[in-house]
């Protein structure tokens, strides 16, 4: 499988803690089933590309895939072998980018279509804004929708990716996943 993720330091990606468990067993993958590929918007180009392996999987200790908690704490950081020159996104220091109508921009390399086969090639940027505190009936969650047309999301692909918002003195910032 595909995820998206986010580079945090130049040799820590985050993504979602889904993306390093095994969806039968539940278990923990081999770190070494991973490439992580930045310093692209088109992963499948070689120009500027850099591809590494990943030495270590560290998802966040309370996350249970599966369970009426599926969903809460669904983070992870992946340790690459190799550091990125790619810099780093900073994580918002606040929660204010959490409000109803936040407007915001969901990356990633998932699917643009419905039953379109193999992922994007290129990084797309969908406009988006927060739908409120309670989604999906839980609690943490954070509804991100193409408002008011509704046509535009997170799609299959886009796990991990981040949600940023534009902060007037840090530029682009990481407030979800």
């Amino acid at each position: 499988s595909a995820c998206s993720g986010t580079v945090l330091a130049p040799r820590v990606v985050l993504t979602a803690a889904h993306c390093t468990l095994d969806e039968v067993s539940g278990m923990l993958r081999d770190p070494a089933e991973y490439r992580v590929v930045t310093g692209t918007v088109n992963w499948s180009l070689p120009e500027g590309r850099q591809v590494s392996t990943v030495t270590q999987l560290i998802p966040y200790p309370k996350f249970v895939a599966g369970t009426s908690r599926d969903g809460f704490g669904d983070a992870a950081l992946l340790v690459l072998a190799t550091p990125t020159t790619v810099p780093s996104i900073p994580i918002a220091k606040s929660q204010r980018f959490l409000r109803l109508g936040t407007s915001a921009r969901i990356a990633g390399w998932g699917m643009t279509y419905f039953e379109q086969e193999g992922f994007t090639r290129a990084l797309v940027w969908a406009k988006t804004k927060v739908d409120g505190a309670r989604c999906e009936g839980l609690w943490g969650r954070v509804c991100a929708v193409d408002f008011p047309k509704f046509k535009a999301g997170a799609c299959f692909g886009d796990s991990g990716g981040p949600l940023f918002a534009h902060d007037p003195k840090r530029g682009w910032v990481e407030f979800g996943i």
